[in-house]
């Protein structure tokens, strides 16, 4: 687990290590309340009050929780209790590389500007994704 924190937002990177089961609702806000106690628990994190999860799903990598303070809600007057509204969401995640010849077969070269992606195109090695993560910076792509 990778946690990023934004300017009003929380990025948290679980790979495909943390399976979400996307046909029970109840279980997937239960799996988000464990990640939530994980949070306070190793990173300080208390998170209480209303919150907006987005569930954005990757086929190749996994899954990232992007989390934000639901300011609009009712719910503020209960701070003691957690309230989730959760959006399942279908995104791609391209990687930034800097060698493009470090590129792999299952995966297709993207060139914007002067900035090389590279975007997956099947499940690949252990070995080669955890150098791939290593040696990128990823970039979560909404236009799907």
């Amino acid at each position: 687990m990778k946690v990023e924190q934004c300017c009003d937002y929380l990025l948290i990177y679980l790979n495909n290590y943390y399976l979400f089961d996307f046909d029970n609702k109840d279980m997937i806000e239960k799996d988000i309340k464990k990640i939530f106690k994980k949070l306070k628990r190793y990173y300080h994190i208390n998170l209480k009050g209303s919150y907006k999860v987005d569930i954005l799903k990757d086929d190749y990598y996994g899954v990232i929780l992007k989390i934000k303070e639901d300011n609009y809600s009712y719910d503020y007057f209960y701070k003691d209790k957690l309230s989730l509204k959760i959006k399942l969401k279908k995104v791609e995640i391209l990687y930034e590389i800097n060698d493009i010849f470090n590129d792999l077969d299952n995966a297709e070269l993207i060139k914007d500007r002067n900035t090389v992606y590279l975007k997956l195109k099947n499940i690949i090695g252990k070995k080669e994704y955890l150098n791939l993560i290593e040696n990128s910076k990823m970039h979560i792509n909404y236009d799907i």
